[in-house]
């Protein structure tokens, strides 16, 4: 859990989800959102692991690409968090872009000049050339179907993403990798539950083994070296520190 003091957020499917110990006072939550910055004019559908090269270049926290409520899309715009002042202006002063789009920095009292299609200020969304362009495809938020399915099903009947069927699509929707986005970002890998599920399966058949010489010992009457247990459980008799 160290680790969360430095690190603000973790990677998952490529959104960006803040991470705060819950141990911090409310002054130390409040560090967190103390220098926030608007990047804007994303193009369609960018999601956080995009901006990794970005976020890494300007010293970024954490980036929130927010969601529109009527449809659930990503907005054009990403809040980006910043340890300190100084952080945060310096970054305001480094020009951005992404796919060869020019980005722009904003304060996020103004997130309601910029336009809600393309994220420019004082753009006419009615006027705006995007509302004219085909509609870019949403992505999935996971290529695990079982994850998707589970996330559907606990939506309630009302939510915008089940109205709009964003989670029910199907099994070839398009996959991405976002294991360098996370390395950019320095942020902690998702848990490999597969190595996990492995490495339980292994310390099971070690204890299937290890009851079977037990109970051989005990029937041919020869009890077992204690020793071959002792060295493959640990002794309860006094508190372990975490060191141990």
């Amino acid at each position: 859990m160290d680790q969360f003091e430095n690190t603000w957020a973790v990677l998952c499917t490529g959104h960006c989800l803040r991470v705060c110990p819950a141990s911090h006072s409310p002054d130390q939550r409040a560090v967190r959102r103390a220098h926030v910055a608007l990047l804007a004019g994303l193009p369609c559908s960018s999601v956080a692991a995009d901006l990794s090269e970005i976020a890494k270049e300007v010293s970024a926290k954490s980036v929130n690409i927010p969601f529109s409520y009527n449809s659930y899309n990503p907005k054009p715009y990403a809040y980006v968090h910043f340890s300190s002042a100084a952080t945060k202006e310096s970054a305001m002063g480094i020009t951005c872009a992404l796919k060869s789009i020019g980005l722009t920095w904003h304060e996020p009292s103004e997130v309601s000049s910029l336009c809600h299609r393309c994220g420019r200020p004082g753009c006419n969304p009615d006027k705006c050339a995007l509302s004219q362009a085909p509609q870019c495809p949403f992505r999935p938020w996971s290529s695990n179907d079982k994850l998707r399915e589970l996330y559907n099903k606990h939506l309630t009947p009302s939510h915008p993403a089940k109205h709009h069927n964003h989670f029910t699509r199907s099994a070839n929707s398009e996959q991405r990798s976002y294991a360098n986005a996370a390395a950019a970002m320095d942020v902690p890998p998702l848990m490999d539950w597969q190595y996990i599920t492995e490495q339980i399966t292994i310390i099971l058949e070690e204890i299937t083994h290890l009851t079977t010489e037990f109970d051989q010992g005990w029937d041919n009457n020869e009890p077992s070296d204690p020793r071959r247990l002792s060295d493959n459980l640990m002794d309860f008799s006094f508190p372990v520190s975490p060191q141990n």
